[in-house]
């Protein structure tokens, strides 16, 4: 009887190991994952993002614009590489928003020194570690004698006599421009040499080039 109850389990365990088993199910690709094969074979990396292109910062309705020397230079493009002394020529002072009516004066901030390359400036941005060229303006040169009739702080104020001007035409003007060794004194005439802009100021105020005594007054 034991035989007979061994040989029965025994039948039993070897129809359960014939038994066909079933395969797992296979785990589903999810999309938006690549490989790392994929990513080698098809050359592409997701470091490899293509960066902004840097735009040119403008003030108010006015391009990058400087003063220096009587002199309005306005920007024209990123410097080449080229080799440079180490010495500045100078630094931007103050700023105004629109257009530069004093030396070193920009529309674009202080403190940016520059050197001079022939009848161009070179400007340094330091932000960025680079330089940016500027170009002089072409404009006419115009003469005309004054006389001072008040000094005001830093400015004076002249009449105009004869000259590009009509008589009896008021402006003001940096005394700046006054490189004489002489003091500059009121009821003195001297010869203005300006550019044709004229700010709409009162006194008016122009793009003034230097300021000279008359001779034999």
């Amino acid at each position: 009887m034991e035989k007979l109850v061994m040989i029965m389990v025994l039948c039993l365990v070897l129809a359960g190991c014939g038994a066909k088993s079933e395969s797992l199910p296979a785990v589903p690709e999810q999309s938006g994952v690549v490989s790392a094969e994929q990513e080698v074979e098809s050359g592409v990396s997701s470091c490899q993002a293509e960066a902004p292109e840097a735009t040119e910062r403008t003030q108010g309705d006015s391009p990058r614009m400087v003063m220096v020397d009587g002199v309005r230079y306005t920007y024209e493009k990123p410097c080449e590489e080229l080799g440079r002394c180490g010495l500045m020529d100078g630094t931007i002072t103050s700023t105004v928003n629109g257009v530069p009516t004093e030396n070193g004066q920009s529309n674009f901030g202080t403190g940016y020194q520059y050197q001079f390359l022939g009848d161009a400036i070179d400007v340094y941005f330091p932000e960025k570690d680079e330089w940016l060229h500027f170009v002089a303006e072409r404009t006419e040169h115009i003469l005309f004698s004054a006389e001072v009739e008040a000094l005001e702080d830093n400015w004076m104020i002249v009449r105009s006599q004869e000259g590009e001007w009509s008589a009896g035409e008021r402006f003001r003007i940096s005394r700046d421009y006054w490189v004489e060794e002489s003091a500059l004194k009121v009821g003195q005439v001297v010869c203005v040499e300006c550019g044709d802009m004229v700010l709409e100021t009162d006194p008016a105020q122009l793009e003034v080039y230097g300021v000279e005594p008359v001779a034999d007054q």
